[in-house]
């Protein structure tokens, strides 16, 4: 089976892992840096980042209070843009992050290393 991370550019796909620092989630570094966030409204649920020639982090976050859509229909979210962030700003809410880069003509579950 070929993993199916969703982002492929240059035939190079990955994924990656990150374990929060203790007492840290998410929303407390959105509640830091998105003005207006305010984590009894929202729940962060999935957060992009971009660091680079600039630096972006994107955060969607469910209402708290909508309700779940029922199984097979998309989950609203709202997008929340950080522009020029420094990425010192993200390391001081992870502890640990572990991250796979493979070439996507192979898949890394079918390989064994052999030396």
């Amino acid at each position: 089976m070929k993993n199916d991370f969703p982002y492929d550019h240059h035939g190079i796909s990955g994924g990656l892992t990150v374990i929060m620092r203790p007492n840290m989630t998410l929303d407390d570094f959105c509640m830091n840096n998105i003005p207006g966030y305010d984590k009894s409204k929202y729940e962060a649920v999935a957060v992009r980042a971009l660091a680079g020639k600039e630096n972006v982090v994107t955060v969607y976050a469910k209402d708290k209070y909508m309700s779940t859509p029922p199984a097979g229909k998309k989950l609203p979210v709202h997008k929340f843009k950080i522009e020029n962030i420094p990425v010192e700003k993200l390391w001081q809410y992870i502890e640990a992050w572990n991250f796979t880069l493979a070439n996507t003509d192979y898949d890394i579950e079918e390989m064994e290393v052999v030396d």
